[in-house]
């Protein structure tokens, strides 16, 4: 959700491009507050606002059964009342954890797996699915199918930014998939790194600054997830007809992920250690629960296909989806 405002106007959108049709700066809604417009004037009130969350020394049985007993309320409580769910499905610890928990709530749950022709990801996601005993539907694509859905992307997600299209491509084409099966929800693992430092520079500030450092990187990460990731793929899944769910947000699991100390999230290494242990006391097989992750630009091929598009016309990547950007924008659409 967006805002923008003059002197005598507020305006609230989804979408930013209706802001700037009336010559207002978009501006995102911050989560947790209300705004009410008034003669007065403009008040903004803090209703749920994400705050630090001190820490707390927990032992590895007490984090395991608090984080069982949170992960699975939490995909209780999105997949009640469905009788069919799509899952982006990367064969990992994120989305293979949900996977699980979905499936024991009785929700007839079709895993989604998209790469490029020769992805290896999608060789590894066909072994999980079996491991898991769950219908996988694995889409294969054609670089070609890149630039075709290049335009149509950007000006959903209303942003050029090599990352940001990088990454919603796949998820549009999970999302479009989900649709053409007949279903109208989509449960994916985003957040579970931010959480449960899963990224490699969380390891790297964790070796290099120290536990209390890590501690605030992750509750900037989370703070910012909302403009920065869910944003872009919630667009891409709404253009789709599709609507996104995810469990790693819910708002419990939220508290309770950030509370958890530093040393339990990595150790020896690994990344989202406590994350794994948990993954593993609720049934997911320690192959999947136990993978490196891949991030899901590079698995599925969608960031190597959009470099070499630029090449091909002797722009740098951000200079090509710029050029994309403002052509869509200037025909009104793709």
């Amino acid at each position: 959700l967006y805002y923008g405002s003059s002197r005598d106007l507020w305006a609230l959108s989804s979408e930013k491009k209706a802001l700037w049709a009336l010559g207002l700066e978009a501006e995102p809604f911050p989560p947790g507050y209300t705004l009410t417009v008034g003669p007065e004037g403009a008040r903004w009130e803090a209703v749920r606002p994400l705050r630090r969350v001190p820490t707390r020394p927990m032992k590895v049985e007490q984090a395991v059964s608090l984080l069982s007993n949170c992960l699975e309320e939490a995909v209780v409580e999105r997949v009640q009342g469905l009788h069919a769910c799509a899952l982006g499905f990367s064969g990992g610890l994120d989305s293979g954890l949900l996977a699980c928990l979905a499936a024991s709530c009785g929700v007839d749950l079709q895993l989604i797996s998209v790469g490029l022709e020769g992805s290896r990801e999608l060789e590894w996601v066909g072994e999980a699915a079996k491991l898991l005993g769950l219908k996988l539907h694995r889409c294969v694509y054609q670089p070609r199918q890149v630039e075709e859905c290049l335009p149509e992307v950007v000006w959903t997600i209303e942003a050029d930014d090599p990352l940001k299209a990088s990454i919603a491509i796949p998820i549009y084409w999970t999302a479009c998939e989900a649709k053409s099966l007949g279903l109208d929800w989509l449960l994916a693992g985003q957040g579970a790194d931010e959480l449960f430092a899963g990224y490699h520079r969380h390891l790297r500030v964790y070796r290099e600054r120290g536990a209390e450092a890590l501690v605030r990187v992750l509750f900037e990460d989370v703070a910012k997830s909302p403009e920065e990731n869910f944003a872009r793929d919630e667009k891409v899944c709404a253009s789709a007809g599709v609507e996104l769910l995810l469990p790693y947000m819910d708002w419990s699991l939220v508290q309770l992920a950030l509370s958890i100390p530093p040393e339990l999230k990595i150790r020896g290494g690994v990344r989202k250690w406590i994350l794994r242990q948990t993954a593993k006391r609720l049934g997911l097989p320690s192959e999947i629960a136990d993978r490196e992750k891949k991030a899901v630009q590079y698995a599925t091929g969608v960031y190597g296909v959009l470099r070499r598009l630029a090449k091909a016309r002797g722009l740098k990547l951000r200079e090509y989806l710029h050029q994309v950007f403002v052509e869509v924008s200037e025909a009104g659409g793709p």
